[in-house]
């Protein structure tokens, strides 16, 4: 039976950071055999953060979902300034990822993403 191997801080030392007065990351590569599944975000200024993804870092574009609708729905995460947890159950497959805050941040933010064998 295999195993789930789920990546943590610990073993991928690998962040998202926005800089203090920015509202995009750094982007991110998910190490290969892993799938992006959540984010644990600081107490944010912004009130939602928007998801970026593609193959390579030049061709990075806005996540969209599909809904109940089958309407196209630009992914946007609700943070605040406590911090949480957010997984995500329809956002897979990307090489490389970035956010943007909805606000410039007030102080460095770091973000750890939530990492799943696959």
């Amino acid at each position: 039976a295999r195993k789930d191997r789920i990546m943590t801080r610990a073993s991928f030392p690998s962040v998202l950071t926005i800089a203090s007065g920015q509202t995009v990351s750094n982007v991110l590569e998910i190490p290969h055999g892993y799938a992006l599944a959540g984010f644990r975000f600081p107490a944010m200024t912004g009130t939602t953060v928007t998801i970026q993804a593609g193959e390579s870092t030049t061709s990075l574009a806005d996540v969209y979902v599909v809904n109940g609708a089958s309407v196209n729905t630009k992914v946007s995460l609700t943070v605040d300034g406590t911090g949480r947890y957010i997984l995500l159950d329809n956002v897979r497959g990307f090489r490389f990822i970035k956010v943007t805050s909805g606000s410039a941040e007030g102080a460095d933010r770091t973000i750890y993403p939530i990492l799943v064998g696959c």
